[in-house]
This record gives C-alpha cells, sequence and structure tokens, in this order.
C-alpha cells in the first residue's frame, strides 16, 4: 500500500504546479490583452482625431480666400455631434520668401492654416497645416507662373544684382514696395534694367506676359529680356527682345528691341497712341512676344485685383512688325525704368 501513498502524493504536487502555471500564464495572457485593448482603443481614438482634422481641413481650404478668418474657432456640430472630439483652427498672415515662410502682422498673399483635433479624454492629438494663396504672391522659391504676381508691398521677392534671385537689376539700383506697387531707386537712363528672372520661360512655349501698371511719369520702356544681353551695356533696350516705349507721361509711342542679335537695334514704329495720366494699364505680349505676334494695351477702370481681368477698354491692338526680329531662348519679364516717380509696378503674369 505505501507505494499508492507515494503516488497519491505526487499526483497533488503535479496538480499544484500545474494550477501555478495555469495563474502564471493567465496573468501574463491577461497583460497582454489588456495592452492590446489599449492600443487598439488608443488607435482608434486616433483615427477619429485624424478623419476630424482632415475634415476640418478640407472645409476651412476650400473657403474663398477672403473669408478664411485670422482666428481662432471652434469645432461645432458641422463636422461631428461626439462631444468629446474637438478641432481648434488658428489662421496666420505669412510672407514667403524664397523656401522661408514667416509669419506677418501684415495682410498678405498667403494665410496659414493650422488644425488640432483630438479626442478630449485622450493625448491623440493630431495637427495639419498647410498654406493658402490667394493667387497672386509668390510662392516657394518664387513668383510661379500662371497666375498675377502681386507686385505690391505684403508679397516678398529676393532681389538684387546676384545671380539667383526672383528679381535681378544692375548695380547700384536698388528695388522698393509700397501699397500702391513696386518702383525702383538709383536707376539711369536706358542703361538700367531689370529682369524677372523667377518668371522666366523659354521661347516656342508660346507664352503670353502681361503687366499692370500705372502710366509713367516720365520715358520708361517694359517689355521682354533674355539672358544672353550685355548687362552693362549703356543701351538696354536694343539688348533686350521686345520693350513698349513711353515717350512721356501720356504716350505710348513705339516698340524697340533687337533685330535678332542683341545690340542691334529693331524697331516698331507708326503705332503711337495717347494715354490718359493718372490712370492704369494692361499691356499683353502674345506668343513669346515675337514677330508677326499680337500686342495689346488697356486701360483698366482701376489699380484693384478685381480689375485686373477688365478688358473693356481697349487702346490699341496690332501685330508686331518692322525690324524687330527677337529670337533668344531664355526669356524674362523686363523693365527699363526710370528712377523714382510716382509710377508703380503692380502686377506681372506668365501663362
Amino acid at each position: 500500500m505505501k507505494p499508492a501513498a507515494r503516488q497519491s502524493g505526487n499526483l497533488m504536487i503535479d496538480l499544484i504546479v500545474g494550477i501555478l502555471l495555469l495563474a502564471i500564464i493567465s496573468i501574463s495572457a491577461g497583460g497582454v490583452l489588456s495592452n492590446l485593448f489599449q492600443r487598439s482603443a488608443d488607435a482608434y481614438e486616433r483615427v477619429q482625431s485624424t478623419w476630424l482634422a482632415n475634415s476640418v481641413m478640407e472645409y476651412y481650404s476650400g473657403k474663398e480666400f477672403a473669408d478664411i478668418e485670422a482666428a481662432n474657432i471652434s469645432n461645432d456640430e458641422k463636422f461631428t455631434l461626439d462631444p468629446r472630439l474637438v478641432a481648434d483652427v488658428t489662421v496666420d498672415w505669412v510672407t514667403i520668401d524664397g523656401d522661408n515662410i514667416e509669419a506677418s502682422a501684415e495682410e498678405t498673399s498667403f494665410k496659414k492654416i493650422i488644425v488640432t483635433a483630438n479626442n478630449n479624454v485622450s493625448d491623440n492629438s493630431v495637427t495639419l497645416k498647410t498654406i493658402i494663396s490667394d493667387g497672386t504672391g509668390p510662392g516657394p522659391g518664387g513668383p510661379g507662373p500662371g497666375v498675377w504676381t502681386d507686385l505690391r508691398a505684403g508679397n516678398t521677392f529676393t532681389h538684387g544684382n546676384d545671380a539667383g534671385k526672383d528679381i535681378r537689376y544692375r548695380s547700384g539700383m536698388n528695388m522698393v514696395q509700397d501699397a500702391n506697387g513696386m518702383y525702383f531707386t538709383g536707376a539711369v537712363p536706358w542703361a538700367s534694367w531689370v529682369k524677372f528672372e523667377s518668371l522666366g520661360w523659354t521661347r516656342g512655349t508660346n507664352k503670353t506676359l502681361e503687366w499692370i501698371m500705372t502710366n509713367p511719369t516720365s520715358s520708361m520702356m517694359i517689355g521682354i529680356s533674355s539672358d544672353a544681353i550685355n548687362e552693362d551695356y549703356n543701351l538696354q533696350y536694343i539688348q533686350g527682345e521686345m520693350y513698349a516705349y513711353y515717350q512721356n507721361p501720356t504716350n505710348f509711342f513705339a516698340l524697340y528691341g533687337n533685330n535678332g542679335t542683341p545690340g542691334t537695334a529693331g524697331v516698331h514704329n507708326g503705332i503711337a497712341e495717347n494715354i490718359n495720366s493718372n490712370e492704369v494699364y494692361k499691356i499683353r505680349f502674345e506668343n513669346d512676344g515675337g514677330r508677326g505676334e499680337t500686342f495689346t494695351l488697356f486701360e483698366l477702370p482701376s489699380a484693384e485685383q478685381g480689375d485686373w481681368d477688365d478688358e473693356s477698354t481697349l487702346i490699341t491692338t496690332f501685330i508686331i512688325g518692322g525690324t524687330l526680329a527677337p529670337d533668344e531662348t531664355n526669356l524674362f519679364p523686363a523693365i527699363i525704368p526710370r528712377a523714382g516717380g510716382a509710377q508703380r509696378f503692380i502686377a506681372v503674369k506668365v501663362e
């Protein structure tokens, strides 16, 4: 009978060990399951926050630029009825200078929208950011083609004589902006030049160049230049490709440029038109501003942006000819300005 007693004792020990092992396994499994449940809950809450952030961002970025208010805005029932989900929206004015984005106390062409959404019972917040343009200002890397580039104060450009600037001009000059537009100081008549190089394009892509400006305060030229000019030459109007020449504040006189070789004069005369003083004008060169293409001059109702595409008052339109025959490849919007004065360059577009 003694062997039977030993067997019974061994069974009892095995049972106890088995129970302990099951307890250990259960505790471990419970911890793992609890962690999995928590992760699942966190992931669900983060998905909710992400959905809400995307919904709010889509709503605000889809508004008209003027209707995107520069203020903090709390979430409401248009997005969700769940009181635990909250989204805060901040809208700030910013400026863009190359790849640098800076907050601005003044109104600009850009607004930065920041949406932060979260479930207020957890820390799973999601933040989205975007920048909205009114379509007139420069983007990262300088002005972009296809929309009006607003040249008035509040829109920032890199500028100077160094290569790589958005706007390059002859040494000794400087660019100034105010609420009415852009102008240049230090200009020397006919020797000075300004090239909007970040808006450059290639001949043969048939781009249309348009300028918005006030009437001149003295003789000046505005149009198209290239990278082939002699920048030190004192008669820049025969270096560039094509310029509209204003003889005085009330007279558009002719087109000047080169005849196929920068530095050799070309001209289209016999097209003079009187213009009104103290008005705003739009100039258009079609299809790269080449010989045989169309030049058009309009008077605008005002300098307001809403009037930039108003073409109800036509001053003149004609086919470019004379001895002009520009054919350089790399083109830029360009100005041969006079120093200072009341004239302002308001906007430019290449499309």
